[in-house]
């Protein structure tokens, strides 16, 4: 779109002093002259684009740092020897009145309510097993009493079954659960040889007279006293028990640690 431009003033000031004003055609030539000088100064260039592209500024690979702290290292815990076939499973406990109610109460309460949560469910169940008169409960004391006492029979003949070398075993693998914070009992084992018994317990053994008026604490800290009171001498006898015994332990351990391999 063109601008206006603005024509050139005619001064009236020749007029006043008394000249001639130019002819109408040497006016209009002016004029168009003009015109087309100030037509060409008022062209409007095509402005160059301003728009500057934005800088992509490079992000440095920051690289994340090792950490320098030292970590604890956990113990490791006992592997149980099972290369040598798998580990015995004795019978299992079979746990308590509770466990037995929660058993059967899980299994008739799940099928009609399959939404609900395990957590949800205990919750129910114990607060079933609280408000249960006891001639309920005493059902299943009496399931239990009949159970323990069948669990313990299997497990006294099943302990006798096993091998030493099958009781290192198992006692190799419960030592790995206790390590884990299960609560757990080591199988003794009847075949293993006893450590002999020290001297000051050799003398205690012999000295079983003791005064009923006093306490086990203080029979024991008398004989103590005794004990510290005696010569070399008087505990010659005691000590050479010990080492008589000591011998014949130091064999048979080796025996039954043979039998192990």
């Amino acid at each position: 779109m063109e601008k206006f431009v603005r024509l050139p003033t005619i001064s009236l000031t020749p007029i006043r002093q008394g000249f001639r004003l130019p002819s109408l055609a040497g006016f209009s030539v002016v004029f168009l002259r003009q015109y087309a000088a100030a037509k060409n100064s008022t062209r409007t260039k095509t402005p160059k684009s301003t728009t500057t592209k934005p800088r992509t500024t490079k992000q440095k690979n920051v690289g994340t740092k090792k950490s320098t702290a030292k970590t604890r290292t956990k113990p490791k815990p006992v592997k149980p020897k099972d290369d040598n076939g798998p580990i015995p499973e004795g019978p299992k406990n079979p746990g308590t009145p509770y466990t037995m109610f929660y058993a059967d109460f899980y299994n008739q309460f799940k099928p009609d309510n399959p939404t609900l949560k395990v957590t949800e469910i205990g919750k129910i169940a114990g607060e079933r097993w609280r408000s249960m008169p006891h001639n309920e409960k005493e059902t299943y004391l009496e399931k239990y009493r009949n159970a323990k006492s069948k669990f313990e029979d299997d497990f006294k003949a099943w302990k006798e079954s096993l091998t030493s070398k099958e009781i290192a075993k198992v006692n190799e693998h419960r030592k790995l659960a206790k390590s884990k914070g299960k609560h757990v009992k080591l199988l003794k084992d009847s075949r293993k040889p006893k450590r002999p018994k020290t001297p000051f317990i050799q003398f205690i053994t012999t000295n079983k007279n003791f005064d009923e008026s006093k306490t086990l604490i203080e029979q024991t800290q008398e004989l103590v006293e005794r004990w510290k009171s005696m010569s070399p001498e008087e505990k010659k006898p005691f000590e050479d028990l010990y080492a008589q015994d000591k011998a014949v332990y130091d064999s048979q351990i080796l025996v039954y640690k043979k039998s192990l391999e």
